[in-house]
């Protein structure tokens, strides 16, 4: 499996499924950028860093031990503010504590436009999940006859006959 399939994979985990088409191209420009991708690689590290209940904090530590800066440093924000279901909070929490926070009003606008797609996407998830769960618990209750009762319905049609 080449390294461009291994992310999509890899980055499957952490996104919402309605996201999925934007995050193969994503994967498909970032491999073709000067870094190779390499962004990538940071930005899925602080995804399963999120995913996995770490704070932002932490999760920013992965960037600063990679001693990104300038623009892979901010792509990797960029990636992991668009597709991780924690991104808006990360976000919030590197626009706050550094030279992110140029224009205040538009970065929390920002952050509250992409926590309401995440509340939607979650909100379709849960009821395709509901859905499933009625459908499995339709038939839960159903208790197949023995074979007795069977031939005793089968007596029942021939002698209404």
């Amino acid at each position: 499996m080449s390294k461009k399939q291994q992310w999509f994979e890899r980055g499957k985990k952490y996104i919402y499924p309605q996201m999925s088409d934007t995050w193969k191209n994503c994967v498909d420009i970032r491999c073709s950028d000067i870094y190779g991708g390499a962004e990538l690689e940071v930005a899925l590290n602080v995804m399963e860093a999120l995913e996995n209940g770490k704070s932002p904090i932490e999760a920013y530590s992965i960037i600063e031990k990679e001693q990104m800066t300038g623009g892979p440093k901010a792509m990797v924000v960029a990636v992991v503010f668009d597709f991780s279901k924690r991104g808006p909070e990360f976000y919030y929490y590197v626009s706050k504590n550094s030279l992110f926070m140029d224009n205040k009003k538009s970065v929390q606008e920002m952050i509250y436009n992409k926590q309401q797609q995440n509340i939607a996407f979650q909100k379709e998830l849960d009821q395709e999940k509901e859905k499933t769960e009625d459908k499995s618990s339709e038939f839960s209750d159903y208790v197949a006859p023995t074979k007795r009762e069977i031939v005793d319905d089968e007596d029942e049609l021939i002698l209404s006959k």
